[in-house]
């Protein structure tokens, strides 16, 4: 383009402003300085080319997508390199003249775009007559791309794919990838079968989220600035994408496949990478398939085995084996504990029990069944409410009945505060009943008791009670005695 131009025979000062940096390592052309940074931030170099750039003292003079007046290019420090040649894309052709000016220069044809890398890499090659080198790297490339992809389709079989990217600058629209970047890669390169709703016969199509919902694809490639979907995540056209429903899946960032996946040695590092995504991921996923059917086959055979007579009287046998050996740690732990044989001893010989067996016969027995019946009353309860309301998590506070027992005792014990622990106790039992009426009368929808209704009653019921006794306790300096009750004790029981 722009006439003629004589290319050195053997350039040693090249700078490439064209983003032909990887090209040129590849083809063995020095260069000391180029543009092809960050299509992001205009300065850093790709993570790939990096090392090159260090072990070689190559500057950065701009960025090569030419998007300002000056082409994004440092025209100035250019001019101190004092190159021997320069290459140019068309989008830099505002500043043609300068860069003429400069040096010799070449321009890649206008007719190349990152879409056509392949082009991008031969042009070079005919300038510098390495189209040997060119070819033999290019049918490696293929070599690799069908070692890889024949990799792929040994775990995912004729699944389809879909390639997407978030628009970074205009927010709520996508790339919908067919020959482009990442595109080229999964169907190009790979030969993986692409799913209805992506384009054909161009590099891509920018669509709005609601063509989501054309892609039915078993597997979705998406990209983005931060490598997450954002807030469509919970659209209902986002979650109903079969690849979604799967965990199909395989997040990356923008600017990394914007560096890596239009130039041939990244090219390839990406490929491999979404590779080994795609094989990694599946491997685990069918692995962890092959765990939860096994784990779901162990637990329907115990399902089933623990509803069979013999399994159910032995899981029962077993249970009862586990509450006597909590009575039996129960009894010789504590202050005065004693050991097994004391314990025989006082059972077998009641006549004549030693101090600690004493200890261990009146107060530690009769504790641990008092623990067992009231741990056996509790499970009751909550087996009822968790059957009433249909909540696993619902106990007897849900429909008011500890605050209704809490309530009357508080009365009882500022009108009758002589009265026995057993008439508390008949008390305590009539307040929660008079609580369970209220809520049940409260909760009534219609003539038939309504779950929702019955739960909400419960609240403010156990809400209300719960205020009132407090109150009652703080009026009256109940406090103390009131929680001391309300949290119980074993403190006062015996046989009798």
């Amino acid at each position: 383009m722009k006439g003629d131009v004589e290319i050195p025979a053997n350039p040693e000062r090249i700078v490439d402003v064209s983003g032909s940096a990887d090209e040129l390592i590849i083809l063995g052309m020095p260069f000391v300085a180029s543009a092809n940074t960050s299509m992001f931030d205009g300065v850093t170099v790709p993570e790939y080319l990096q090392e090159y750039f260090t072990k070689n003292n190559v500057d950065t003079v701009g960025n090569y997508s030419g998007a300002t007046s000056s082409g994004d290019i440092n025209l100035e420090k250019i001019a101190e390199l004092n190159p021997d040649l320069t290459i140019m894309n068309i989008r830099h052709e505002k500043v043609y003249e300068q860069l003429k000016s400069i040096s010799p220069r070449v321009m890649l044809s206008d007719d190349m775009g990152f879409v056509n890398w392949k082009g991008c890499f031969q042009q070079p090659g005919e300038w510098f007559g390495k189209e040997e080198i060119v070819d033999n790297w290019l049918e490696n490339y293929d070599a690799k791309a069908t070692e890889l992809a024949a990799k792929v389709k040994e775990v995912v079989g004729d699944e389809t794919f879909a390639v997407i990217k978030a628009n970074s600058v205009y927010f709520g629209s996508y790339y919908v990838y067919r020959t482009g970047g990442p595109g080229e890669l999964i169907f190009e390169a790979m030969n993986l079968p692409p799913s209805g709703g992506i384009p054909k016969d161009v590099w891509g199509e920018v669509v709005d989220a609601e063509y989501f919902s054309r892609i039915d694809a078993d597997h979705i490639f998406f990209f983005s600035d931060d490598g997450k979907v954002g807030d469509r995540m919970n659209s209902p056209t986002w979650q109903s994408l079969k690849a979604v429903k799967n965990e199909n899946i395989y997040y990356g960032v923008n600017n990394v496949q914007y560096d890596m996946a239009y130039t041939p040695n990244g090219k390839l590092i990406y490929m491999e990478k979404m590779a080994n995504a795609l094989s990694i991921t599946q491997m685990w996923n069918k692995e962890n398939m092959e765990k939860e059917r096994n784990s779901v086959k162990i637990k329907v055979a115990f399902a089933r085995w623990i509803r069979s007579k013999t399994g159910y009287s032995l899981f029962l046998l077993i249970l009862v084996l586990i509450l006597l050996m909590s009575i039996l740690l129960f009894v010789n732990i504590g202050v005065a504990g004693g050991n097994l044989n004391i314990q025989l001893h006082t059972l077998t010989y009641k006549g004549n029990p030693s101090e600690i067996g004493r200890v261990m016969l009146e107060m530690h027995m009769p504790r641990a069944l008092a623990v067992c019946f009231t741990g056996a009353a509790l499970a009751l309860a909550g087996a009822v409410m968790q059957g009433i309301t249909r909540n696993p998590l619902a106990d007897s506070g849900l429909l008011g009945i500890n605050a209704g027992a809490s309530f009357l005792v508080s009365l009882t014990a500022v009108f009758l505060p002589s009265i026995s622990a057993l008439s508390m106790m008949f008390a305590a039992f009539i307040g929660a009943a008079f609580a369970v009426l209220i809520v049940y009368g409260l909760g009534m929808g219609k003539g038939k008791s309504d779950l929702i209704q019955l739960i909400l009653a419960g609240s403010a019921v156990s809400t209300l009670l719960t205020a009132l006794s407090q109150g009652i306790s703080l009026v009256f300096g109940l406090s103390k005695s009131l929680s001391s009750w309300t949290a119980g004790s074993l403190s006062g029981i015996t046989w009798q």
